[in-house]
């Protein structure tokens, strides 16, 4: 077995294809478009993995990890002047920037 999965699917059916006889060829359609169907669905999974790795490769975000943003959470100035809201909110970016980072691993692969 290939070590990438969308190494596995390429071009492979038009040879199994050609080796059909023709007359078998009408019978055969509505199968032959179920396998078409899903080959375009593992096409579309093989291009989203590879572009998870692009991102994970370049150190960016693709649009639906970016678009997770840190809370935003209201403090009063005395707190935020506070020792104690420092250590929180660097905590809290941290933690952020954890979710994101296993976002991507999970998304592209790595668990």
């Amino acid at each position: 077995m290939a070590e990438n999965p969308c190494e596995c699917n390429k071009g492979h059916h038009f040879a199994v294809i050609a080796l059909i006889p023709l007359t078998y060829w009408e019978a055969l359609r509505k199968p032959f478009q179920e396998l078409a169907g899903l080959a375009s669905k593992a096409s579309g999974v093989c291009a989203s993995y590879r572009k998870l790795q692009h991102h994970k490769a370049c150190g960016t975000w693709p649009p639906h990890i970016e678009s997770v943003k840190a809370l935003n959470i209201p403090v009063t100035k005395d707190f935020g002047r506070t020792e104690a809201s420092g250590t929180l909110f660097k905590a809290m970016t941290d933690s952020h920037a954890a979710y994101r980072i296993s976002l991507l691993d999970h998304a592209s692969g790595k668990s």
